[in-house]
């Protein structure tokens, strides 16, 4: 599996599957959305802080993305940045602006806490 798919797939599919560790090390899949903004992709817990899957990859920093069924692990970096961040909300809502009412939540500040870079292999 090559990494050269992670990028599109994170661009362009309309929901992911990502694994992250419970504490004894077993998986949990989760789908969830994701986008790509000026290049860089970015994941957010619509349920912000309280998000599970977010809460795992919080406190380890790293998840995995499925990849035709293959998981790739990758890295994750907090966002600080109000021009990144805003750039982001506006790719939601782009993206996801065929379910506009699920989408409006992502670019809510709760959200916006819990935005994380992806950072590719």
């Amino acid at each position: 599996m090559t990494t050269d798919r992670l990028l599109p797939l994170l661009r362009d599919a309309e929901e992911v599957t990502v694994r992250t560790r419970r504490d004894d090390g077993s998986p949990v899949d989760t789908v969830i959305w994701s986008v790509v903004a000026d290049g860089r992709p970015y994941l957010r817990s619509v349920f912000g802080a309280r998000g599970k899957w977010w809460q795992r990859a919080d406190r380890t920093q790293e998840l995995e993305v499925l990849v035709d069924g293959a998981p790739v692990r990758v890295a994750l970096r907090g966002v600080d940045d109000e021009t990144v961040e805003s750039a982001i909300d506006d790719e939601y809502l782009r993206k996801y602006a065929h379910d506009i009412e699920n989408a409006k939540p992502m670019a809510l500040p709760e959200a916006r806490a819990t935005t994380l870079e992806v950072v590719l292999p």
